[in-house]
């Protein structure tokens, strides 16, 4: 009974009191592994939280005044007995500490680990009002729909992941992974139920304390978030960094929007046609297609319509992908024009280069891009001629023969940027490099 306290208990309440005022801290984070530890971390940083890993509870007396405190208790490995063991204990330092802040859970966004035995631990040991499940990372292309948690649109246990020879994902189903919870019996809610506001009604009427989450965007787990902050009780929160994103958002009060980084693919290249379209499938970036025929014929009318629309992607912090050969249908409208007007190809690919520079400096001067890749030889050096820059500072090799640098000189005066020849890497090249670029954006 949470008001039931023996004397052992009041003593080793007392004894964490001395130490340390817990009160001070927004978030107490367990994780079962440091790598996971401090991608959940950064989230809470990303929003104006102060945070720090621990690797031990007793290191807890030396952290104080952090927002954040993460706990790496390095479960992820262990045998399921000893994960509970370790959880358990955890839970019982870390409840009376709890008071008014929030109790998070980090687990791995692909659903390995030893999730039951360590969600039946701190239920056991803390003894929440509610235990809500929500494993969706959008920004990371890991979603949950109908109870499947997909990796890039793939159910996780069918991607190499399952071939973790530590831990793999042994199912990608919430139903039957948390039905081996013992004592826990969880009522799912479906993504239809999540954007019909249905939330706090199913909470009401479940009669359970245990709900798992469908999620397909950061819209859907902010409606979760909110929706289950009204009820005011003590939430077990247990999710990836995504749902550590969204409550950090809503607990600090204010948004940070990182800027977006610029794709710009000049090459006809097979290779970098691959590489677009892989990107083109994250649901973070926003594909532009130049139309070929209307670069030659009605360019400025054309390059207001590409500038106008990535400006209102990038309101909505979506990335920008803009090629002008995505498919072979781009290719082929080259070739149709270089034959109808009597142009040669080489002339046609030049103008092309030339407007993609324009359409960079354009997009350039809203002030929104924090970093910008490029492939293509003709493209890369139009850009940097029409940026006014004299050259580049070499800053290291993300990939073998893809190059990270700053530019030198002119009005972008270091800006970030990758190049590529149009036919180095592989299919994930681009999409690496615009990682590599986002999570250099500060």
């Amino acid at each position: 009974d949470k008001g039931n306290r023996n004397g052992g208990t009041i003593c080793l309440e007392q004894k964490i009191r001395s130490c340390m005022d817990m009160a001070s801290h927004k978030f107490i984070v367990i994780a079962d592994d440091f790598t996971g530890a401090n991608d959940c971390g950064v989230q809470f940083k990303e929003h104006g939280l102060s945070a720090v890993t621990i690797l031990d509870k007793d290191n807890l007396k030396r952290v104080c005044g952090y927002d954040v405190v993460i706990i790496d208790s390095e479960t992820r490995n262990m045998t399921p007995e000893e994960s509970y063991g370790k959880s358990a204990e955890i839970g019982a330092f870390i409840r009376y500490l709890i008071n008014d802040g929030i109790l998070y859970k980090k687990i791995d966004s692909t659903l390995r680990g030893n999730i039951v035995s360590e969600l039946e631990a701190l239920n056991n040991s803390i003894d929440p009002d509610i235990i809500v499940f929500a494993p969706a990372y959008p920004g990371n292309n890991r979603t949950t729909v109908h109870g499947i948690q997909y990796l890039n649109g793939i159910p996780a246990d069918r991607t190499d992941i399952s071939k973790d020879p530590k831990h793999s994902a042994a199912t990608s189903d919430l139903r039957k992974l948390l039905d081996k919870c013992a004592g826990m019996d969880f009522t799912h809610v479906d993504i239809c139920s999540i954007r019909a506001g249905e939330i706090n009604k199913i909470l009401g009427t479940a009669g359970s304390k245990y709900f798992s989450f469908d999620a397909e965007t950061d819209e859907d787990i902010d409606t979760i978030v909110n929706q289950v902050m009204l009820q005011n009780k003590l939430t077990l929160w247990v999710g990836s960094a995504g749902l550590a994103g969204s409550i950090a958002r809503k607990l600090s009060g204010r948004v940070v929007k990182r800027k977006p980084v610029l794709a710009v693919i000049g090459s006809v290249n097979s290779i970098s046609m691959a590489q677009a379209q892989k990107a083109a499938e994250d649901k973070r970036i926003a594909n532009i297609k130049p139309d070929i025929e209307s670069i030659l014929l009605k360019p400025d009318k054309e390059k207001a319509r590409i500038v106008a629309e990535a400006a209102d992607y990038m309101d909505r912090g979506l990335d920008i992908l803009i090629a002008s050969a995505l498919d072979s249908r781009q290719v082929a409208a080259a070739s149709a024009l270089s034959k109808n007007f009597r142009v040669p190809l080489n002339h046609i690919s030049t103008v092309i280069a030339g407007f993609l520079g324009d359409v960079v400096q354009e997009v350039l001067k809203t002030g929104k891009i924090s970093g910008i890749f490029i492939t293509g030889g003709d493209t890369a050096i139009n850009v940097i001629q029409k940026l006014s820059a004299f050259g580049s500072l070499i800053i290291e090799e993300i990939e073998t023969g893809v190059p990270y640098v700053r530019l030198l000189g002119g009005p972008f005066e270091g800006l970030k940027m990758v190049t590529k020849a149009g036919a180095f890497g592989n299919e994930n090249t681009l999409v690496n490099a615009l990682n590599y670029l986002r999570n250099n954006a500060q």
